[in-house]
């Protein structure tokens, strides 16, 4: 009898202390990303694309490259859902759901000093929180960039006095870097437009489709040149509006 309650209170103990699980079955597969809320109001990817993350395990890929680890308490109310990205390094805390194929995500953008995972998928008048809502699609698609949106990785600028668009900036590592762009080139041609606003520069990258090539007319030192860049994807963090 002794030894049948000792068995008994060791199994018990045992699963009182069984870690949860870190790669839930329910967050398994591939998510499209439908929308996103930010201080309570519900916004479309940056970009007008259809983002798309895959659950593989532990793994969470973006066009076919692993961007973050995924760890989850799929016990615990709310349950709790950790992303660790890997570029730049930072870990995102959060809640989730899961109601037949739709994912809610509730993540805390803020990831230094102090963090505060959140308790609701509230996010009026919050400035960290994120509500990201995924549906469920049955089957990954063969071409990893489909419905994503083209990225080149300038920072660009207007000005009003000359009607020109300028790059203000490059960011690390992109395309745009990668192909030779300059800081203070003015751009006169993107593709077969020739944009007189910001937003039509914009929109004439980001309506190319990730892996194409693109080339654009600029002014450099008063002298006219065509640069070719390979466009990119906009990062996920981008289109999901992860960035503050």
């Amino acid at each position: 009898m002794l030894t049948a309650i000792v068995c008994a209170l060791s199994v018990a103990a045992a699963t009182a202390e069984a870690p949860a699980p870190k790669e839930p079955a329910d967050l398994q597969g591939v998510w499209r990303l439908e929308s996103v809320e930010v201080k309570g109001e519900q916004r479309p990817p940056l970009g007008g694309g259809e983002p798309r993350l895959v659950f593989d395990g532990s793994k969470v890929l973006y066009d076919g490259e692993e961007i973050a680890s995924v760890t989850a308490d799929p016990r615990s109310t709310p349950k709790i859902i950790d992303l660790t990205f890997s570029d730049p390094k930072r870990t995102m805390e959060g809640i989730y759901t899961v109601e037949k194929d739709t994912l809610r995500v509730c993540i805390n953008i803020h990831t230094d000093g102090v963090k505060e995972r959140p308790q609701d998928f509230s996010t009026a008048d919050k400035e960290n929180p994120r509500v990201l809502v995924f549906q469920r699609e049955m089957a990954e698609a063969a071409d990893k960039t489909a419905g994503l949106t083209g990225f080149l990785g300038l920072m660009l600028g207007f000005d009003p006095d000359k009607g020109e668009v300028t790059i203000k900036g490059l960011v690390p590592k992109s395309a745009a870097e990668k192909a030779g762009f300059k800081e203070g080139d003015v751009v006169l041609q993107v593709g077969d437009v020739k944009p007189t606003t910001l937003v039509e520069a914009i929109d004439a990258v980001r309506g190319r489709k990730p892996g194409s090539e693109i080339v654009l007319r600029v002014r450099r030192d008063g002298k006219e040149q065509e640069v070719k860049a390979k466009v990119g994807v906009m990062p996920f963090a981008l289109a999901a509006f992860l960035l503050s």
